[in-house]
């Protein structure tokens, strides 16, 4: 779990000059907004403690579940 807090802060920054390099439909640029705006509201105000506890409460894991971020890379076949 090292590394939430630099991950956190990566994510809230703006990544506009990579929507030149990598082309994403709306589905996708609306997911990378989403995934921004949960990073910056839910993890980064409990990165530091993350890190330092090497733990995340599992509610944080349930709202990431209910936003749909956990099986993403999973076809939805198999619960993706």
């Amino acid at each position: 779990m090292k590394g939430f807090k630099k991950m956190a802060a990566l994510s809230t920054r703006s990544f506009s000059s990579y929507d030149n390099i990598i082309q994403m439909d709306e589905l996708q640029k609306s997911m990378k907004d989403m995934a921004r705006d949960f990073s910056k509201a839910e993890i980064e105000p409990f990165a530091e403690k993350i890190d330092r506890e090497d733990h995340m409460d599992i509610s944080l894991w349930r709202k990431m579940g209910d936003q749909g971020f956990l099986g993403i890379t999973a076809p939805e076949e198999y619960g993706g």
